[in-house]
């Protein structure tokens, strides 16, 4: 018995493949799972090192608090008022590792939906973008 995994494999990235299909063998199924999971970790491990420095980590996470766009703005007057250092988490297509979400301050959600993770972070930019124009009455956000 066999079976098809779907991934994006660093190999399909060198030859700029968007997606690559592998056919594995069952008994190796268990092991590849593994592998998923240890990136996970040490993609963790790699982003809670990037937030040194910062004061304020917010995680992106699909059961984080939902924040509008106003909300969104008033946070970010506030980091600018207390002199924060804001450091934004968003995991790849598996989410974040468990240390990540409890190395956050917050966890915040951008949508009831499921996104793939580039969408992710589409949404976050443009939010904060949104906000930053509330912020500074620019006529970008309308209601």
């Amino acid at each position: 018995p066999h079976r098809f995994i779907e991934g994006t494999l660093i190999a399909a990235k060198l030859v700029e493949a968007e997606k690559c299909y592998i056919y594995i063998r069952d008994e190796y199924y268990g092991l590849i799972k593994l592998i998923e999971k240890q990136i996970k970790i040490l993609e963790g491990e790699l982003l809670i090192k990037a937030t040194q420095g910062s004061n304020l980590v917010i995680a992106f996470d699909e059961k984080g608090k939902q924040h509008t766009t106003k909300g969104i703005a008033k946070n970010m007057e506030n980091w600018q008022q207390n002199g924060d250092n804001v450091a934004l988490l968003i995991g790849g297509a598996d989410g974040l590792s468990t240390a990540c979400k409890q190395h956050a301050s917050q966890l915040w959600g951008l949508s009831n939906l499921t996104l793939p993770h580039s969408m992710a972070r589409l949404l976050a930019v443009e939010q904060i973008y949104r906000a930053h124009s509330l912020l500074t009455n620019h006529p970008y956000h309308r209601e």
